[in-house]
C-alpha cells in the first residue's frame, strides 16, 4: 500500500484502512459509545493525570470495544510504547491523535496524524480518504563524527539544504549513511524534523530495524525502496554540533562554540526526543561520572517506563543522582515547557524546550553543558575533564 501511495500521482485521493488507531485521553470525549470499532484501537496516555485521568466507565467501555489501554504514568511516548509493543512494523499504516507517533516513519511505517473527530470518523467508518503526496529524496552517506547526534543530522539539512516548500510532501530517508546510524539517532533525527515542520518521513528499512522488530512484532514486513534518483545527497561526515535557538519567531541554527561562554541553569535531556537508553547511556560515557555543578539543574526525562527501568537494573540511573541529575517522567517536559521561565536559560534535546525559549541542541551537547554549566564543544571538554582529573591527582598526592 505504501508503495503503491508514493508512486501514485500526487493529490490523488486514495481511500484506506489503517492498520491501528491511536487516541489520547484529550481525544477520548470525540468516541461514539454507540458503534463498534472497525479498526483495531489502542489508547495510549503519556499525560500526567494532574487534574485526574478518565473515568473508570469509559475505561471499561474501551475494553469492552476491545481496545488496549496504556495509564497514564505507566507506559510512556505513544510512539515509544507502539514500537516497544510491536505495532509499528514495515508497511503498517496508523492514524493517531498525537504527533509523536509520526516518528514510526523510521520503522517503515506510514503515519497519519488525525484530529480527534477524524479519528472517531475512521472507527466508525473504518476507511479514510487522503492525498497521494508527493516525494522528496535524501541520500544519506558517509559516517558521522563521534559527538554527532540524529538532532545534528536535521538541524544541518534545515539549514544547509532546500527542502520542499509544500510541508505535504513525503521526505524519504534512505543511503549507506543511515545504516551508520544506530536506531535511537535515526528516530532523534526524525522527531527534530517532524517538530519543525517536515510531518511525513518515511525511512529505509534494513537489517538494525529488523533486528529491534525481531522479538517484538509478528507482522510480516512489506519493504518499501525508492528506486528514483535522490533530490539531494547529505555525507554525514560534513555534519558539526549544532544548536538552534527562536529569535523574533525566526529559527536560527549556528555551531556549537561559535560563542563562547552561554551559559545555562537548566538542562532537560529527554522527554520526547533522545529519551532512549542508548542516549542516556552515551552521555554518561561522555561525562564520565563526573559531579555536576550544584546550582545547575540537570533533569533526565526517559521516553517510556521500558527505559526507565532498563536505566534502574543497569545502575545508570544511580549514578545519575548520584552525580547530581534528577530523573523525571517524561510526561513532565509539556508541563515544564508550558510555564517558560525568562529568568533562566534552558538547554535541551527537545523541540518544546527550543519553542519555550530555551536552546535545542544535540544530546552530547547537552551532556558537556551539564559538567561545566555552559554550551562548548566535545573536545574542550575532554581538556576540562583532563585538567579536573590532573588536579585531583595533585591534591592527592600532596596529601600523602
Amino acid at each position: 500500500m505504501i508503495h503503491q501511495l508514493l508512486n501514485g500521482k500526487p493529490g490523488t485521493i486514495r481511500s484506506l484502512s489503517p492498520d491501528h488507531v491511536i487516541m489520547t485521553q484529550t481525544a477520548l470525549d470525540a468516541l461514539d459509545k454507540k458503534n463498534e470499532t472497525r479498526i483495531p484501537l489502542l489508547f495510549i496516555d503519556n499525560r500526567l493525570p494532574l487534574s485526574g485521568g478518565p473515568a473508570g466507565e469509559k475505561i471499561s467501555g474501551l475494553l469492552q470495544r476491545g481496545a488496549r489501554y496504556y495509564p497514564p504514568g505507566r507506559s510512556g511516548m505513544p510512539a515509544m510504547v507502539c514500537a516497544e509493543e510491536g505495532f509499528a512494523a514495515p508497511g503498517v499504516i496508523m492514524a493517531g491523535t498525537d504527533k509523536n507517533l509520526l516518528e514510526l516513519a523510521v520503522f517503515g511505517t506510514w503515519n497519519i496524524y488525525l484530529e480527534a473527530a477524524a479519528a472517531a470518523d475512521l472507527l466508525k467508518k473504518g476507511k479514510l480518504d487522503i492525498a497521494i503526496p508527493g516525494s522528496f529524496g535524501i541520500f544519506l552517506k558517509g559516517k558521522p563524527g563521534t559527538w554527532v547526534s540524529g538532532i545534528d543530522i536535521a538541524l544541518h539539512i534545515l539549514k544547509y539544504y532546500h527542502l520542499p516548500e509544500d510541508r505535504s510532501v513525503c521526505l524519504e530517508i534512505y543511503g549507506d549513511g543511515l545504516q551508520s546510524l544506530p536506531l535511537n539517532e535515526r528516530l532523534n533525527m526524525a522527531r527534530i524534523l517532524i517538530d519543525l515542520g517536515y510531518e511525513h518521513l518515511l525511512f529505509q528499512v534494513d537489517e538494525t530495524i529488523l533486528a529491534f522488530l525481531q522479538d517484538r512484532c509478528e507482522v510480516k514486513g512489506q519493504y518499501y525502496f525508492r528506486e528514483d534518483a535522490p533530490d539531494l545527497t547529505v555525507d554525514l561526515s560534513d555534519i558539526h554540533l549544532l544548536q538552534a535557538v527562536l529569535r523574533s519567531g525566526e529559527l536560527q541554527i549556528e555551531n556549537v562554540g561559535h560563542a563562547p561562554d552561554i551559559h545555562v541553569d537548566q538542562i532537560f535531556i529527554g522527554g520526547d526526543t533522545a529519551c532512549r537508553y542508548d542516549d542516556f547511556e552515551k552521555g554518561l560515557k561522555m561525562i564520565r561520572y563526573t559531579l555536576l555543578p550544584e546550582l545547575l539543574g540537570v533533569y533526565i526525562l526517559p521516553g517510556s517506563q521500558l527505559v526507565c527501568r532498563d536505566l534502574l537494573e543497569t545502575g545508570i540511573a544511580g549514578i545519575f543522582t548520584e552525580i547530581g541529575m534528577e530523573i523525571l517522567p517524561s510526561a513532565f517536559l509539556e508541563h515544564i515547557c508550558a510555564c517558560p521561565d525568562t529568568a533562566r536559560i534552558r538547554l535541551g534535546t527537545s523541540c518544546r524546550i527550543l519553542r519555550s525559549g530555551g536552546i535545542l541542541a544535540g544530546t552530547g551537547t547537552c551532556f558537556n553543558a551539564a559538567v561545566t554549566g555552559k554550551i562548548m564543544h566535545p573536545q574542550e571538554l575532554e581538556f576540562v575533564l583532563k585538567e579536573k582529573g590532573r588536579l585531583h591527582r595533585d591534591v592527592r598526592d600532596d596529601a600523602e
